[in-house]
């Protein structure tokens, strides 16, 4: 089942966040490091109705965060955005380990652009990391286009803050 986040999923996405930064570590990126993401980034989410997540017998499978604010990291791109209209940007997307490799991430996104696109939203923009090829081959396969690079700001904790910069526009 897919559903927005409650407060009683807060400590399971953020366990599924520390599966996420552990699998970067295990292949040698440190697309999350230390604190980033956590509980905190969970419960502000949540709060907002923002995580949308994918479950099976009270086990939470994926999950990713729809923000609709401007996101200042997309700003500045070495490169070009496909246009400059209304977007919406996904963010702290990651599946719980026992189900890597099997397909939910890409179900939850489908999902999500419904979501977007019922808001009366048809643009989205994601990043991420040069490394990291399961996003990039997840992005290309459901049509998001890459534009460029951009710099993550307020992010001195990372050694490598350039990310891949993704848009798609919704058909």
């Amino acid at each position: 089942m897919i559903r927005f986040a409650n407060y009683n999923d807060a400590y399971k996405i953020a366990s599924i966040y520390e599966d996420a930064k552990e699998l970067f570590s295990e292949l040698g990126y440190f697309q999350w490091k230390g604190e980033y993401p956590n509980i905190n980034n969970a419960m502000h989410d949540i709060n907002n109705n923002q995580i949308l997540i994918i479950e099976n017998d009270n086990d939470i499978i994926s999950t990713l965060t729809i923000m609709y604010e401007i996101d200042h990291n997309y700003d500045n791109i070495d490169g070009k955005w496909l246009n400059n209209n209304r977007y919406v940007s996904i963010h702290r997307n990651c599946t719980n380990k026992k189900y890597y490799h099997q397909g939910y991430m890409k179900r939850l996104f489908i999902e999500a652009e419904h979501v977007i696109k019922s808001k009366g939203i048809n643009n989205i923009r994601i990043d991420t990391h040069k490394n990291n090829i399961y996003m990039q081959n997840l992005l290309k396969s459901l049509g998001y286009k890459e534009c460029g690079i951009i710099t993550l700001l307020n992010r001195s904790d990372l050694d490598d803050n350039l990310r891949i910069a993704y848009q798609k526009v919704l058909i």
